[in-house]
């Protein structure tokens, strides 16, 4: 890994790559503030123009047998994005640990103040039998430069399971919900929680969301949501899907 003072000598977008964008009518909610499922779109697009940009794009991953799978995702909130506003999005890999490559992305208004920040967990995976492909066994991606800018974690992430988690209701994936792996988007996990905690929301914001992937959802299959505290768990055909654990502050 480079040192900070290496990385800061580095002026392209190569090692951290950055993009000034607006918070469209579509991406903001009843408060007009940048929703939860909009900074999780955000942050997995420019993931992959990042990769794009360092001759990794989707299509060239897919043709040689590999794609990138999100295992885990930690936001914070300290700001709140707003309507029209206008903020620079950042993103940079942390680097690889074991099997799991960190990506860390920051979110900031134009005066340079940090508005959120965030930490994701991705593996290689084949394509079609979703087994994990060690880096190792996959050169290229070992070329990805880090930047050792902290922000949360290593990639990995703990959520304290529940047991007197209680069955909140099931939730159908339909055909809006599934991409183009046809199975349930990563973002579209965080409009489940955020319809789940409507009345909550009337009065609170999300000021921190962590989420573990443990299993795919495709469509029409349903899956069983618990509650238990601020924990949801996630559960296709008694088989772990997810789990997530929310904080709120007050509006």
């Amino acid at each position: 890994m480079i040192t900070m003072n290496e990385a800061n000598n580095l002026s392209d977008n190569r090692l951290v790559f950055s993009k000034d964008l607006y918070v469209k009518s579509y991406d903001s909610d009843m408060f007009k503030q940048m929703s939860l499922p909009a900074i999780m779109r955000y942050l997995q697009e420019i993931a992959g123009e990042h990769l794009s940009l360092l001759g990794l794009p989707y299509e060239k991953l897919f043709s040689d047998g590999v794609v990138f799978l999100l295992s885990g995702l930690e936001i914070h909130v300290y700001t709140p994005p707003v309507l029209w506003q206008d903020i620079t999005l950042s993103t940079w890999s942390y680097g690889i640990k074991g099997a799991t490559f960190t990506r860390n992305s920051r979110i900031c208004d134009k005066k340079g103040s940090t508005l959120v920040e965030a930490s994701a967990g991705w593996f290689l995976a084949d394509p079609q039998t979703h087994r994990i492909v060690r880096p190792k066994d996959y050169p290229p991606v070992l070329a990805i430069p880090e930047n050792p800018d902290p922000v949360f974690s290593n990639g990995r992430f703990h959520i304290n399971r529940p047991a007197d988690a209680k069955k909140l209701c099931g939730r159908e994936i339909l055909f809006s919900d599934a991409d183009y792996n046809r199975h349930l988007n990563n973002t579209k996990y965080a409009e489940i929680v955020t319809d789940i905690y409507s009345r909550r929301l009337e009065d609170s914001r999300i000021s921190h969301f962590k989420i573990i992937y443990a299993g795919e959802a495709k469509v029409f299959d349903t899956v069983e949501i618990f509650e238990g505290g601020n924990i949801l768990l996630g559960t296709r055909d008694g088989q772990r899907c997810f789990e997530c654990e929310t904080e709120f502050v007050k509006r």
